[in-house]
């Protein structure tokens, strides 16, 4: 199964065993596949926690520092690029570049920071973030649209379909 937690900093998927009872804080996908991108990604990704001896968190704090440059850090961002592509490819959306760089993920007063880790994101920029926001909120309306004419058309030939009474 597919699971994210309802609650925390960061968004990670992550597979779990079947036949378990999860946590009402976890959002669980029964999955019986998965994309030969996102296998990749998953196994690297769990091979690397239990080689560093490191949760999630921790190694996404690696994955989100502009500093790291170990290679197998480098190589989960690469793998997540791929992932990236693989699911924009599914849109049918292979204009939109992939490249990622260091963001802050909110605005930060730098004097008033000081020497505190910043709060760095690996992501994408903003414009490209805000391209497939908004091509997904417009597929969503089309989705949306084409759901209410289908029900809308169903409720039509029901009602011809029914039998008439007669008098």
């Amino acid at each position: 199964m597919l699971a994210i937690s309802r609650v925390g900093q960061h968004v990670a998927f992550t597979f779990l065993p079947n036949g378990m009872v999860y946590a009402e804080p976890m959002i669980v996908f029964p999955l019986d596949t998965h994309t030969a991108a996102g296998k990749a990604y998953s196994d690297f990704r769990a091979d690397l926690m239990v080689r560093n001896a490191k949760g999630l968190t921790k190694t996404y704090n690696h994955f989100h520092d502009p500093n790291e440059a170990a290679p197998k850090i480098v190589q989960l961002r690469d793998l997540h690029a791929s992932m990236d592509w693989a699911v924009l490819d599914a849109y049918g959306w292979t204009d939109v570049p992939t490249d990622c760089d260091f963001l802050l993920d909110y605005e930060i007063d730098e004097e008033e920071w000081g020497r505190k880790k910043k709060p760095y994101r690996y992501r994408w920029l903003d414009n490209v973030r805000d391209d497939v926001l908004a091509r997904l909120l417009e597929l969503n309306g089309q989705r949306a649209a084409e759901e209410a004419g289908a029900r809308k058309a169903g409720r039509s030939k029901a009602i011809r379909s029914r039998p008439r009474k007669h008098r």
